[in-house]
């Protein structure tokens, strides 16, 4: 199975990559498809180029891993009304961005800030991250306590409404029978367990993205009722005498 990717050529065999990482055979074609390698990441050189290669077709890689607010203001609308900011709805996109991201880069990891990610980056997730993008779950790491059942759990509710977490299984990921990718969404946060990701859509194509450009973000569910709609129509009126 070889991998011809611009920056050179990779040669995997199948077998020796699931024998090394326990990868199924959806996993190592997602890889392939993503023009990635599981134990070495990105190279430096190409994650900084990816983006700049492939920015004029929209179905290639997107860069900018950044999700507009609900509520994009221009900055001196933001701070002439800062309640803008204390808008539930705005308040609750902040406090789901992640930061920074544990990458993979020429077999080395490093941390970097989220917004740097592209597709194709190899992930490293711990307990009480936020996920940096939309992402495919690779593999699940043994913790210190060496648990023998490895698991990891992902709490979704802030992205998609869904108010139990998902809880995901050593088995249920290195199952090869029936070619199912497990996705983690953008501003989820991970509550247990330590895993490896490769991600697989940033910034506008995220779930994320979506539902806010559909207006079908936050969750009703999670926010509940909205005490500064007034404030919000304030705004919205400003940021539109603006534009």
């Amino acid at each position: 199975w070889t991998c011809a990717c611009g920056y050179g050529r990779w040669q995997f065999s199948y077998a020796a990559i699931t024998m090394a990482a326990n990868l199924t055979q959806a996993q190592v074609s997602l890889l392939a498809k993503l023009k990635t390698d599981y134990h070495q990441g990105l190279p430096f050189a190409s994650s900084f180029n990816r983006s700049d290669e492939h920015n004029e077709d929209s179905s290639s890689f997107q860069s900018s891993n950044t999700v507009s607010p609900p509520i994009n203001c221009p900055k001196w609308v933001c701070c002439l009304l800062p309640c803008i900011q204390h808008i539930p709805k705005m308040k609750l996109f902040r406090s789901i961005q992640p930061e920074d991201a544990e990458v993979r880069r020429d077999g080395e990891w490093v941390v970097y800030d989220a917004s740097s990610l592209v597709q194709g980056d190899i992930l490293r997730l711990r307990p009480s991250d936020r996920v940096p993008a939309d992402c495919v779950l690779l593999s699940l790491e043994h913790t210190a306590e060496k648990k023998t059942i490895l698991e990891m759990v992902v709490d979704e509710s802030q992205v998609n409404g869904h108010k139990t977490p998902k809880s995901i299984t050593n088995a249920q990921l290195t199952d090869n029978t029936t070619g199912n990718l497990i996705t983690l969404y953008y501003g989820s946060q991970i509550l247990h367990g330590t895993g490896i990701a490769v991600v697989t859509s940033v910034g506008s194509q995220t779930l994320l993205a979506k539902l806010i450009q559909r207006g079908a973000w936050p969750p009703s569910a999670i926010l509940g009722p909205v005490p500064a709609e007034e404030d919000e129509e304030v705004g919205l009126s400003l940021i539109n005498r603006s534009s």
